[in-house]
């Protein structure tokens, strides 16, 4: 639960995966200010490095999440390419796992509009993609993604690739 009066915040956060019980309090002297989007939330209950994962299809979106959480990872999901835009810029994540084939913009037009800023233009980008044309892996990379997996994909090869491009010294995969 997160309620907003005038300048301040309070979450209650209630996490099954972990015991406790966490309240999130906090106040600004600049009503413009926001509380905090449920990405800081996330990243304030876990220590694991925060995924950001984009894919349209809820039982793909669900397999990659559980995948990701079982190794540590926190995850905040989005289903098309303006969401997954907007809350990549609003809280950056320290990866972005995405479909290229998700609604609204593309997962290449997503890749660009992530290197162009300067809050995500380092954040390595591991795309996933159902299409098997040989040259269209070179077409994603051109956009941005660090790496390129060819659907279906195995949990231990994803998450692997994560681990390796969180480790990479450069924005090169």
């Amino acid at each position: 639960m997160l309620s907003v009066v005038s300048a301040s915040y309070e979450a209650d956060l209630r996490s099954p995966a972990k015991a406790g019980h966490y309240v999130l309090r906090g106040a600004t002297s600049r009503p413009s200010l926001r509380a905090p989007q449920p990405a800081v939330i996330i990243r304030l209950m876990s220590s694991g490095p925060f995924v950001l994962v984009v894919e349209d299809d809820p039982e793909t979106r669900r397999f990659y999440i559980d995948a990701l959480t079982r190794d540590g990872f926190s995850t905040d999901s989005a289903h098309n390419g303006h969401q997954a835009l907007d809350k990549a810029l609003d809280s950056p994540p320290d990866l972005v796992l995405m479909d290229i084939a998700v609604p609204g913009i593309d997962g290449i037009e997503l890749c660009r509009r992530l290197r162009a800023d300067s809050r995500t233009r380092d954040v390595p980008v591991l795309a996933v993609t159902g299409y098997e044309d040989r040259h269209y892996p070179d077409r994603v990379r051109l956009a941005g993604a660090n790496q390129v997996l060819i659907k279906p994909c195995d949990a231990d090869v994803l998450v692997g690739e994560a681990r390796r491009l969180l480790r990479s010294p450069t924005s090169l995969g």
